[in-house]
């Protein structure tokens, strides 16, 4: 046979009559699902017929664009509305890189002199921050009373986290801010990052919620801590625990991920690539149990315990030895409301996306919700200093040796 005869016998077309095709569709997200917001049928293909001939394209665009005369009978449209993980999704695009020859491009930073200099970045307050936690750290752990004391050891707890995350994390920052690039683009640098970023900023959300709930049994029920064993119970084991479990939940999803994590190294924290996140059941627990619930910790056990102290003093008329507890609920207090000015709001956009709001709405009030949150380290020593309130404290009682004039 000839070969435009072979060819004759191979070609085939494909036909289709009263095709019809639904979508079920839900607004909301898939850890809150509310009864108010009922299940919808969206209608995408009505009766529709036609013949696939052979060499004929396919066109792709979007639903409101005008259908072209040529194909008004032998086209239809499909609407796509499958979700690609962005794993699956950086792999194809990986392919057709590679089909391409496009390997040397890839990574091809577009607009890099219009990015964010470290200016822009809250950072001026690093040196002064880092100088007053050492300074904090210094005072309290010089002394054998005040390092004893149980309402201390979440400060000293806090400050530690703190200056790691500040002689690391930031300065990972400014070296990429100052090169455009992750230096050195290594996969082990981006780990260490990654976790840093993560797991410290995490460990301080839920001490600070421990603390929290702790202040009641200090101020409140003082005798529940009256023994070695029972002081060990209550206040040693939870607070070693939580921070145990934050540093092992981290070290777990980032160290040994589940899927496979995807490093760009021009971008900061080389592009953040968790890929737990795309898990189900993963990503809601990080978000549920590290971020928004220790947050709302913070925030309910603070306000009881503010009222509880100004009830408890009203109420017994100055019995209660006021100024033992003060600084106790100054230390707290202070601390819980720089919390609550500056780390609520991005909670509060994480619980808005949990919930049934899409990440479209919240993208532009999450940039400043990020950015403002990141205070918080940069402030946390500062308020720390000022509810030191015991009248010793003074800049002489940290450095001996420094004559006042």
């Amino acid at each position: 046979m000839k070969n435009n005869e072979i060819n004759r016998v191979r070609t085939s077309a494909v036909t289709y009559k009263s095709i019809n095709y639904y979508l079920n569709t839900q607004k909301c997200g898939n850890v809150f699902q509310f009864p108010c917001l009922k299940k919808t049928e969206k209608h995408i293909l009505t009766k529709l017929s036609g013949i696939f001939q052979v060499g004929m394209n396919v066109i792709v665009g979007s639903t409101d664009q005008l259908q072209r005369k040529d194909f008004q009978y032998y086209d239809g449209y499909v609407v796509q509305n499958d979700i690609v993980s962005g794993t699956k999704k950086n792999k194809i695009v990986d392919e057709i890189i590679i089909q391409l020859r496009l390997e040397k491009y890839a990574n091809t930073t577009v607009g890099a002199d219009f990015k964010h200099r470290v200016s822009d970045e809250p950072t001026t307050a690093l040196i002064p921050s880092v100088g007053c936690s050492i300074a904090i750290l210094y005072y309290m752990l010089s002394n054998q009373t005040r390092r004893h004391a149980i309402n201390n050891h979440v400060i000293i707890l806090l400050l530690f986290n703190n200056l790691i995350y500040e002689l690391i994390d930031i300065p990972l920052f400014l070296n990429y801010y100052r090169l455009d690039t992750v230096s050195p683009a290594t996969q082990s640098l981006c780990l260490m990052w990654i976790f840093i970023d993560e797991a410290l900023y995490s460990v301080s959300t839920i001490t600070v919620a421990w603390a929290s709930i702790e202040r009641h049994i200090l101020i409140f029920h003082s005798q529940w801590l009256s023994s070695s064993r029972r002081r060990f119970l209550i206040h040693y084991v939870p607070l070693v625990s939580l921070v145990s479990y934050v540093i092992l939940f981290h070290f777990v999803v980032i160290v040994f991920p589940p899927c496979e994590n995807r490093y760009d190294y021009t971008q900061e924290i080389c592009d953040h690539p968790l890929c737990f996140h795309d898990s189900k059941l993963i990503g809601t627990w990080d978000s549920v149990v590290n971020d928004i619930i220790p947050t709302l910790t913070i925030v309910v056990f603070s306000i009881t315990l503010l009222i509880r102290v100004l009830l408890q003093n009203h109420r017994m008329r100055h019995v209660v030895q006021w100024r033992k507890h003060r600084k106790m609920a100054i230390q707290l207090l202070s601390i819980s409301f720089l919390y609550f000015v500056l780390y609520i709001p991005i909670m509060c956009i994480e619980l808005a996306e949990q919930c049934c709001i899409s990440y479209e709405l919240t993208n532009h009030f999450e940039k400043y919700a990020r950015f403002f949150s990141s205070y918080v380290i940069f402030l946390l020593p500062f308020v720390c200093l000022f509810s030191l309130t015991e009248s010793s404290w003074r800049l002489k009682n940290i450095f001996p040796c420094l004559t006042i004039t």
